[in-house]
């Protein structure tokens, strides 16, 4: 990222992805500014999409193998057709 966007300090990124620096309207208006997004981007559906991918990930990371495979089971039921009353005949 900061060979990218040099003009922000990669420890900064740091400080708002680990939650030990305010994330609020002013950071969030400058980084989409550097970052050449969208104005309200991160007010959006989708910000708050990829933020879930990224903690679920980091949960994911953290799992043993076993675990894994358990998490994997139960979102195969839970996306099956039967499991969400949509029965095709």
């Amino acid at each position: 990222m900061a060979k990218k966007w040099p003009e922000i300090d990669p420890s900064y990124i740091s400080q708002l992805i680990n939650h030990h620096r305010g994330f609020g309207e002013k950071a969030a208006r400058k980084l989409e500014m550097i970052c050449q997004l969208s104005v309200n981007y991160f007010d959006t559906l989708e910000a708050q999409q990829d933020r879930a991918k990224y903690l679920i990930d980091q949960v994911v990371d953290q799992m043993s193998e076993s675990q894994k495979q358990q998490l994997l089971k139960i979102a195969i039921t839970l996306t099956e057709p039967e499991a969400n009353g949509n029965t095709q005949q």
